[in-house]
């Protein structure tokens, strides 16, 4: 097994604790074992468990990765390839360091555990003493520290419960922290300009959609800093993937694109529709951030952020809403509470359930 940046005997401890899990459940056990798979090419794998019902055999095989910092998809990639090749029923990797968000998405894609602390605290107390509880496993994504108190967010979260007029009988049901997913494009715009010479020129931009309905909820000129963030305990799931955010932006230039030149009056009917074609194109691309006219829009890089949330559930009788704080700057972020609310399950389903009336 390959530790990077731990101790080397934490690593040989868990390795003969999962071994030592496998028998207890009835496993025939490997450890440090190599495999050669069908394409010839061998396979050494930390832990391989192996069981039969009489009929046919059923192998699992455990990696262990007691590392010092969590694991990417990459890792995932590996253990997948080697599984298929091997004829492996089953994958599981151990990871005490924890894992990013892009390994969580693509080992659920391919049917691959992820052990962290959770599952490991849950299993190992089995084999009795000598068992050390891990503690927090992070799960680590690009996005935006929390610098923001949760007293000054909940003070706001009770100022919306209040209304304008201090009348609404809205009652603060739940308050509490969150991931929200957000997918940050640059997009690169190609515009002609000029009146005697038309020249290309190209600029960039940087928006933030939210991964829920895709609302533009940021633009920027220039790239914000994303450092790794741990979204473990609190993230909502992103409903939409890059493929739909991309596919809102293309359609939209498409529509753009066949708006943008008026045509010649034929009658004062047509000439109208054709304003207000170009209209309602100009306006669905500035929906998503982007300024007409444009030659040519391209997405030439796509990243699932994260940022961070105070969130509030606000209760009226059967009524429910959710009301979003900026975990960085503190300020009410009403388009996000919109959105929120229009998902409330799912946003329930996604923090574990903490999001309800008592």
């Amino acid at each position: 097994m390959t530790i990077t940046n731990s101790d080397p005997t934490r690593g040989r401890a868990l390795e003969q604790q999962l071994g030592d899990a496998l028998r207890f459940h009835g496993y025939d056990v490997a450890t440090n074992v190599c495999v050669t798979g069908r394409s010839g090419a061998r396979h050494e794998f930390d832990v391989v468990g192996e069981k039969s019902d009489g009929l046919t055999r059923y192998r699992l095989v455990i990696e262990c990765k007691a590392w010092a910092h969590p694991i990417d998809k990459d890792v995932v990639f590996k253990l997948s390839g080697e599984l298929s090749d091997v004829g492996a029923a089953r994958g599981v990797i151990v990871a005490p360091g924890g894992w990013t968000a892009q390994a969580a998405a693509v080992a659920l894609q391919l049917h691959i555990d992820l052990w962290g602390a959770a599952e490991l605290d849950a299993r190992l107390p089995l084999l009795g003493a000598g068992f050390v509880p891990v503690g927090h496993t992070p799960v680590t994504a690009p996005g935006v520290p929390f610098s923001s108190p949760p007293e000054s967010a909940r003070r706001e979260v009770e100022r919306a419960a209040r209304g304008r007029l201090g009348l609404s009988r809205d009652v603060v049901a739940w308050f509490g922290a969150a991931w929200l997913p957000v997918w940050t494009l640059q997009l690169g715009l190609s515009r002609r300009q000029g009146v005697l010479r038309r020249v290309d020129s190209a600029t960039h931009v940087w928006n933030d959609y939210e991964a829920l309905d895709g609302t533009l909820i940021q633009q920027s000129t220039a790239e914000a800093a994303r450092p790794p963030v741990d979204i473990g305990e609190h993230p909502i799931r992103a409903q939409l993937n890059e493929e739909k955010v991309e596919t809102r932006l293309a359609d939209a230039d498409r529509r753009w694109q066949r708006a943008r030149d008026v045509k010649v009056r034929s009658s004062d009917a047509a000439f109208q529709r054709q304003l207000n074609a170009r209209d309602a194109a100009r306006k669905a691309l500035a929906v998503l951030g982007v300024d007409p006219p444009a030659e040519r829009i391209s997405v030439e890089h796509a990243t699932l952020t994260y940022r961070p949330l105070w969130l509030g559930l606000l209760t009226r009788g059967s009524h429910e809403r959710l009301i979003a704080v900026d975990g960085a700057s503190g300020q009410l972020l009403p388009a996000v509470s919109d959105v929120l609310t229009a998902h409330v399950q799912w946003v329930r389903e996604s923090l574990g359930g903490p999001v309800s009336t008592p």
